[in-house]
């Protein structure tokens, strides 16, 4: 998938009359609405249009692909006669990505799975490309206001989407992670300013000799004499035999 923008701006204004190309868009209000948007063209003229809202329980991802998998779905009541190829040109990149591969996840594969679909009926070969956002592109630019107009249309309260509800889930295991981690991170912790983190640490991937040294300078738990003192230890060595 080609990242050049110069190039696809230039390839795209010649806007040829036998390519049927479908911008689309997807968008997030600040309250939480996402809406999706397609424009078709084929050469200079506007052929199709639409927008929809998925609610509030999606994320701008799954807009996205639902831009891309409208669009091409009511392609398939225009007349395609001297049409060689469609093309489904999309800004974000990782929509774009999975589109053009045909694999899925959990979290989309209900879209990637209906778009295979139409992609395979399709009369003619259906290409996905990249195109830069907010690069002054009137076909992407008009894709744009119909995604932010969508998410403003009435919706149903459908049960969440997947990428949604990871999304969430996510979220919440964070925050409780770092309320956690405020009500019982060492105070030696606190001074060095270290924080919480999710998952694997990267000190893991240091030698475990110099690992256990990180560790007992972080938490004050070493040979160290203030932590003999603190321990009221009998016996220690107070000076490192090294010198």
């Amino acid at each position: 998938m080609s990242m050049d923008k110069e190039a696809i701006k230039r390839e795209i204004k010649s806007r040829p009359d036998d390519v049927l190309q479908i911008w689309s868009d997807g968008s997030k209000l600040e309250d939480g609405r996402v809406g999706w948007g397609y424009t078709t063209t084929r050469g200079e003229d506007i052929l199709l249009s639409r927008a929809g809202c998925l609610g509030v329980k999606a994320e701008t991802y799954d807009a996205e692909l639902a831009g891309a998998l409208f669009g091409l779905a009511d392609s398939s009541f225009l007349p395609m006669e001297g049409v060689r190829k469609i093309e489904c040109r999309l800004d974000n990149l990782a929509a774009g990505k999975r589109l053009r591969s045909g694999t899925y996840t959990a979290a989309d594969k209900e879209w990637i799975k209906e778009f295979n679909e139409f992609k395979e009926d399709s009369p003619v070969p259906v290409h996905i490309k990249w195109v830069p956002g907010h690069a002054g592109i009137p076909e992407n630019e008009r894709a744009d206001r119909l995604a932010e107009a969508g998410a403003k249309l009435p919706y149903t309260d459908d049960p969440p989407i997947v990428s949604w509800e990871k999304m969430r889930k996510s979220k919440l295991l964070r925050e409780e992670h770092n309320t956690w981690w405020s009500e019982n991170r060492p105070k030696s912790y606190t001074d060095k300013g270290i924080g919480p983190a999710l998952g694997k640490p990267k000190e893991l991937s240091i030698p475990r000799r110099i690992l256990g040294r990180l560790v007992a300078a972080r938490t004050g738990h070493g040979d160290f004499p203030e932590y003999h003192e603190r321990l009221e230890h009998a016996t220690y060595e107070r000076h490192c035999q090294c010198g």
